[in-house]
């Protein structure tokens, strides 16, 4: 389910795919923080729209994210280690943050 939310919020360009466990990494080829920062904020109002029901409960999906802009100074682990760091950080805070 979050991973049909996703694909479908996301733009053509963009890549999708599991990291790890529950961890989901995109990267936004040509794009800005501000640009990958939109794509996210339509990630999480299409996620806030998914309900799941399990017997009697319902279970709302939340998210939390970091995002790492590409520069000569990183390389990819170092790319997202730092992401990774701000989803942490985040998520300490509230769900649903960027």
């Amino acid at each position: 389910m979050f991973a049909s939310v996703v694909k479908d919020a996301i733009r053509q360009d963009d890549l999708f795919g599991r990291y790890g466990g529950d961890e989901f990494v995109v990267i936004f080829p040509n794009s800005t923080v501000e640009m990958a920062e939109r794509v996210i904020e339509r990630i999480k109002n299409a996620l806030k729209k998914v309900v799941l029901k399990v017997e009697n409960a319902e279970i709302e999906i939340s998210i939390s994210v970091g995002l790492c802009e590409l520069s000569d100074e990183n390389n990819p682990e170092e790319m997202i280690e730092k992401a990774d760091k701000m989803m942490y950080e985040n998520k300490k805070n509230k769900y649903n943050q960027l």
